[in-house]
């Protein structure tokens, strides 16, 4: 299931351009497992293929297998919200 990514809170409040380049970009999840590292798949604003994005590992993430309309993904860094598009 695709989402968008409608919002990145980085916990330092530095905003970095790999966010930047995320954010409000298509995208699904790949893995969401606490204590592992997540892999989303982007599609960036300047490529037609989606691209693989680790993140920090993952403090805890909206169960996602049932496809909820909003996934909330909080790694040790960064809190994500994805939307359903």
């Amino acid at each position: 299931m695709s989402y968008i990514i409608t919002s990145i809170i980085p916990k330092d409040g530095i905003l970095r351009e790999v966010h930047e380049e995320m954010l409000y970009q298509q995208a699904y999840i790949v893995e969401a497992e606490p204590g592992l590292p997540g892999v989303l798949k982007v599609l960036p604003p300047y490529d037609d293929r989606y691209h693989t994005f680790r993140t920090s590992p993952i403090v805890r993430c909206t169960p996602w297998f049932d496809e909820p309309s909003t996934i909330i993904m909080e790694t040790e860094n960064t809190t994500y919200t994805l939307d359903k598009l």
